[in-house]
């Protein structure tokens, strides 16, 4: 029914099933990756393992080093975190932490012995240590932990034992960093997406439901019901931001994720647009329950003003319908200024329209303006409908 040059970028269902594809099966055979996750062996899960065999074969060949160099491996597994900025940030508190761990054994062990309260004295102060270098919980562990090796199971009248600890666990950090970041890179953008189309439908369904209720007739308890409704749909976009936050984090360091950073901009503006939707929406819910405490005036009958509201409302509801399949969002100024018209001309030979109820009217019609430019401009700032 409308169209015009208003158009919205290509997102949606679509866009999650590519963007899923690119970072999540390109990487490994297809084949292979399916019978590994039938088997609870994800990704994350065979990047660990292979990062930790890995560390183990290079921990053996530092210098000085024990024949077990389990830092090694074990900084490898705690370095493949969620993301590779997550990882970067890990490798580097660890090796610091175990630099520390080392310096403060070495001077604490020429002074005392291993009992229980010199070991006792030797985590707090560690831990101190770690507090005042503002060292994160994995930073601080790694000070006391390096400092318990060195002073309970190597020498500190050597420094051949303690320095291998640490290159040790650099070894470790800097394999679980290399395999986390360059196999099969971890990646939110999907999540975001999902969680951007969920956001999607679920307005659509508010915005139908509206219309439903209109035609049929606006109860004060259905009205009452879709704003409680239409207000859940706003707090849920709190939720929306820390997960396109999860997305920009994961794609920070990330060596094949320089493709979907455009994406997650883009995703960003479509998010913002939407709780501007869904504002809206919640104002026009709330203008109508306000209307109809009392029970549903006359003019907001479906005979009344009730037909070309929830036309309105459609008209939102398909623009929506486009922005979620990926469409270009298309809009007829001018039709849609004829149809608004309409609206108007019905209202002024409406005779039960008093002052409040020609006030809630613009209120509504207000909103729905709003609702329905901002749907067919996309959300870009400039023009109006």
């Amino acid at each position: 029914m409308f169209r015009n040059k208003y158009s919205t970028g290509n997102w949606g269902g679509a866009a999650v099933g590519a963007v899923e594809s690119q970072v999540s099966t390109a990487a490994l055979a297809p084949p292979l990756l399916a019978r590994a996750r039938a088997w609870g062996l994800g990704e994350q899960t065979l990047k660990t393992a292979s990062a930790a065999g890995l560390a183990w074969l290079l921990g053996g060949l530092v210098p000085g080093a024990p024949p077990s160099p389990y830092l090694a491996p074990l900084t490898a597994m705690l370095t493949v975190q969620l993301t590779v900025a997550e990882s970067v940030k890990g490798a580097l508190q660890r090796t610091v932490g175990a630099t520390l761990g080392v310096v403060v054994a070495l001077l604490a062990g020429s002074a005392v012995g291993v009992n229980p309260i010199t070991v006792a004295i030797l985590v707090l102060l560690a831990q101190s240590i770690g507090g005042l270098l503002r060292l994160n919980a994995v930073g601080t562990t790694q000070v006391m932990t390096s400092a318990l090796l060195v002073l309970t199971v190597g020498s500190t009248t050597t420094y051949s034992y303690p320095v291998a600890r640490v290159v040790e666990t650099v070894v470790g950090a800097l394999v679980g960093l290399g395999i986390n970041a360059l196999f099969v890179p971890p990646s939110h953008l999907p999540r975001a997406l999902r969680t951007t189309t969920e956001l999607v439908a679920a307005l659509r369904t508010e915005i139908q439901a509206l219309a439903s209720g209109l035609l049929a007739g606006l109860s004060p308890e259905l009205a009452w019901t879709l704003l409680e409704r239409a207000r859940s749909d706003v707090r849920r976009f709190e939720s929306a931001r820390q997960t396109l936050q999860l997305a920009e984090d994961s794609l920070r360091f990330n060596l094949r994720g320089a493709g979907q950073r455009q994406q997650l901009d883009a995703l960003r503006e479509q998010v913002t647009l939407l709780e501007r939707n869904a504002v809206q929406v919640r104002t026009i819910a709330r203008g109508l329950s306000d209307a109809v405490t009392d029970g549903t005036p006359p003019w907001l009958q479906p005979a009344g003003l009730g037909q070309v509201l929830a036309d309105l409302l459609h008209v939102a509801d398909q623009l929506l319908d486009q922005l979620l399949t990926g469409q270009p969002a298309t809009l007829d100024a001018s039709a849609l200024g004829r149809e608004r018209a309409a609206v108007l001309e019905r209202a002024r030979s409406d005779r039960s329209l008093e002052p409040d109820g020609w006030l809630r009217l613009a209120g509504i019609l207000a909103s729905l303006d709003r609702l329905i430019g901002d749907l067919a401009r996309g959300g870009s700032s400039d023009g109006e409908v």
